[in-house]
Order: C-alpha cells, then structure tokens, then sequence
C-alpha cells in the first residue's frame, strides 16, 4: 500500500493538504519513504485538485490527512484515492495509527 502524508518538514503532519510544503510518500510493501516536493504549489488557486492528481500519479493508495478541502476530496475521489481524515500532529502517530485500523 502506498500512502502520503502532507508533512511540514519529514516528523510533523501539515495542518493543510494542498498547500503543505511536501507530502511523505509511505511505500508499506517495500517499507520505503520518499519526501517529495509539493508541485501544486506553484499553482495555489489549484493546489488541492492539484496535489491530488500528483498524489494519484505517484500511485497513491491512501491520503493521511487533518484536513482535506472539498475540490481536493473530490479529486481524491475520482482518482479512486481513500482519504483518511485524523488529528496527529506527528508522521509516525498518524501513520500508526492508520496502521493500526488496517491490521484488524
């Protein structure tokens, strides 16, 4: 499974999608990560629609997110991307966590 976090940095979730600094791309079956660049940035009118299709592009399973706009949800969406919705301000909690919800 492959999953991205909207991250400020590599240890702290991004409090916004679209406009986080980068997202850690979190590979489950090849137990890699990846920190890469937000592209959508340069875009900002578009940039939740716009990272999601990046997100898509990269093969993304699943967002891990505190908050998701509507266009971006439904860009999300469309591009058969689950969001999971959470409140952990740290990578390895939400990741966790996540984790944890799968397992069962």
């Amino acid at each position: 499974m492959k999953i991205a976090i909207p991250v400020d940095g590599e240890t702290t979730v991004s409090g916004v999608f679209g406009l986080s600094p980068g997202f850690l791309l979190v590979d489950t079956e090849l137990d890699e990560r990846v920190l890469v660049e937000n592209p959508a940035l340069i875009g900002v009118d578009c940039a939740g629609p716009d990272a999601a299709h990046f997100l898509a592009e990269q093969g993304v399973d699943v967002v891990l997110a505190r908050k998701i706009g509507p266009r971006a949800g439904s860009a999300l969406e469309d591009a058969s991307v689950r969001v999971h919705l959470h409140t952990h301000r740290r990578v390895e909690e939400a990741l966790r966590a996540f984790l944890a919800t799968t397992e069962s």
